[in-house]
């Protein structure tokens, strides 16, 4: 029973990384859409990097 709760859990952060990437990619395209504004690259390469 540990491991089906150990891959609920591993399902679940996968989930909630999914919804993440998501959202931040939705505020990355568009008109708008700028490298410098795009939160993905701010998390992956924060300021003085």
């Amino acid at each position: 029973m540990l491991h089906v709760r150990e891959v609920q859990r591993k399902t679940n952060d996968l989930k909630r990384l999914h919804n993440a990437l998501n959202e931040m990619s939705i505020k990355c395209t568009g008109d708008n859409y700028s490298v410098v504004n795009c939160p993905i690259i701010d998390a992956l390469f924060p300021s003085g990097q």
